[in-house]
C-alpha cells in the first residue's frame, strides 16, 4: 500500500515518542480511528541504519514501515516503530551496538508505552520484524519465556 499523497483526513493519529532507555529510541505511535483498546505490534526495524519509516538515509526510501503503519491502523492495529540507534532522532551510535543492544530496545517499548498512554488505547503487545529485526524478536521472544 503506497500513500502518495495523503491528505490529514486520511492519516491515522500519529504520536511522536521517545523511550528513556539507556541510549533514548525515538519512534512513532500509530492508532487506528474508533474506540480501543487497540491490539499493537512494534516494528523492528531491519538490517542498517533504517529510519522508523523503513528509510536508509536518502539513498533507499521506501516509507514501507510508515506505509506498513497506515495499513495496520485501516485494519483496526496500533503500532510503535522507531529509529535504530544512531539513526534520525535516536541515541547511540550505530556502528558499534551489537543484538543484545537491539533486544534490549525492544524490550524497553511495552512498558513505556503502558505508562505514556491510556490503558483504553491498546490491549496488548505482539511484537513483528523484518530481516535483522525478526531475529532480534526471536531474541526478546526467548529471553521472555518461562
Amino acid at each position: 500500500m503506497e500513500i502518495d499523497n495523503p491528505t490529514l483526513l486520511d492519516l491515522p493519529l500519529q504520536l511522536p515518542l521517545l523511550i528513556p532507555n539507556e541510549t533514548p529510541i525515538a519512534g512513532t505511535l500509530t492508532l487506528p480511528s474508533g474506540q480501543g483498546p487497540f491490539p499493537w505490534v512494534v516494528i523492528v526495524p531491519g538490517s542498517g541504519p533504517v529510519d522508523r519509516d523503513g528509510n536508509v538515509g536518502n539513498k533507499f526510501v521506501s516509507n514501507v514501515y510508515r506505509d506498513l503503519a497506515y495499513l495496520l491502523a485501516e485494519l483496526g492495529l496500533a503500532s510503535f516503530r522507531y529509529d535504530k540507534r544512531g539513526v534520525g532522532e535516536s541515541g547511540g551510535d550505530g556502528r558499534s551496538i551489537g543484538m543484545l543492544d537491539l533486544v534490549e530496545d525492544v524490550d524497553a517499548v511495552p512498558a513505556v508505552l503502558d505508562h505514556l498512554t491510556d490503558p483504553a488505547h491498546l490491549a496488548r503487545d505482539p511484537i513483528e520484524g523484518g530481516a535483522d529485526g525478526f531475529d532480534v524478536f526471536r531474541l526478546h521472544v526467548a529471553y521472555h519465556t518461562p
